[in-house]
């Protein structure tokens, strides 16, 4: 997709969430784009056919919204389960639209509390979101942390993501590295909140010359990553690549590193998705301590907040087997858990 505000985590995550809903179910989505975008790409858009009906914000606000209302209510009508995607101001009153309906699911990926915006207006919304998400029938987060959102009564889940199972069966083969290089990677957004910020600086301050450091995404530090790139020949900037040149890149690296930020408010009640992508092939991971972390403890590597806590990490699996096979198929055996067609049971 031509958006670069969107994020490829979770366009991923829809993604598999729908293809595998569709294998034993009618799926129809809504989608609501409330962010600025092309005339090009809106037309292209409404051209597309398939199961996604498309609302775009409008110079007047109160036209995309209603737009959107339209939608929900023609598609909801015949509906027997309705699952809303985070709760956003074009989701709020949704449940009036859930009529003969069998279940209605609030799926949380993201939220950020009142205590964390700033200005009154700020903190309404987000306590105008909070009184939305005792409305449904069942709680599904990533987050552990969620669980303080909960009502009584609410039927509550942790699904921190998932993995596609023909993402899995491309690294099915164990290979050994041979670039005589230790090769560790991040992917994902380039912000402060994800930490890539700190990864470069870690990683810098490592000085052993038989490391490298690829790194792929977006985002807002992008110029950084580039300077970085620039000036230390062990760190290669990927751009963001490509789905299949992704996949070519994730089977070279040794190490997979998630270095998100967990000091910033925003992290407390997401999960870094990547992290399930880099379990499933079979390759070590270092990781800051997101909520829930307690559950992978024997399959990730976690370090303190910040850089020397990376640091230290990433120069613990310097010289260590980072190939070796007995951890590579206990840590493809774990991954199997988080399929899609496990966790969307989970969901329903």
């Amino acid at each position: 997709m031509r958006i670069p505000q969107i994020s490829n985590a979770a366009n991923r995550f829809l993604l598999n969430l729908i293809k595998e809903l569709e294998k034993e179910h009618t799926v129809r989505v809504a989608s609501f784009i409330g962010i600025r975008i092309d005339k090009e790409i809106i037309e292209e858009l409404k051209g597309k056919k398939g199961i996604i009906k498309y609302a775009f914000r409008s110079p007047f606000i109160v036209k995309g919204f209603l737009d959107y209302r339209k939608i929900l209510k023609s598609e909801i009508r015949n509906s027997d389960i309705v699952i809303s995607y985070n709760i956003l101001y074009p989701w709020i009153g949704i449940h009036k639209c859930i009529v003969n309906r069998q279940k209605s699911i609030m799926l949380l990926a993201d939220y950020m509390p009142a205590d964390g915006e700033k200005g009154i207006i700020r903190k309404m919304y987000s306590w105008l979101q909070k009184r939305e998400f005792s409305k449904y029938d069942k709680f599904v987060a990533l987050s552990d942390k969620a669980k303080d959102l909960v009502t009584n009564g609410q039927e509550y889940v942790v699904v921190e993501g998932g993995i596609d199972r023909e993402f899995y069966n491309s690294f099915a083969d164990y290979k050994m590295s041979t670039s005589g290089n230790t090769i560790f990677m991040y992917s994902g957004l380039f912000s402060r909140i994800t930490g890539v910020d700190i990864l470069l600086k870690a990683f810098s301050k490592c000085k052993n010359e038989s490391i490298r450091l690829y790194i792929s995404g977006k985002g807002e530090l992008k110029n950084i990553v580039e300077d970085y790139a620039s000036k230390d020949e062990r760190v290669k900037y990927l751009g963001c690549a490509p789905y299949e040149e992704y996949l070519e890149y994730l089977s070279l690296a040794d190490v997979f590193i998630n270095p998100r930020n967990m000091d910033f408010i925003d992290n407390r009640y997401n999960f870094p998705s990547k992290v399930m992508e880099y379990l499933a092939t079979g390759r070590r991971v270092i990781s800051t301590k997101f909520s829930g972390w307690e559950r992978f403890k024997d399959n990730i590597e976690f370090c303190e907040n910040g850089v020397d806590g990376i640091r230290q990490s990433i120069e613990k699996m310097i010289g260590t087997d980072v190939q070796n096979k007995e951890e590579w198929i206990n840590q493809r055996e774990f991954a199997k858990k988080f399929l899609w067609e496990n966790q969307i049971k989970k969901i329903l």
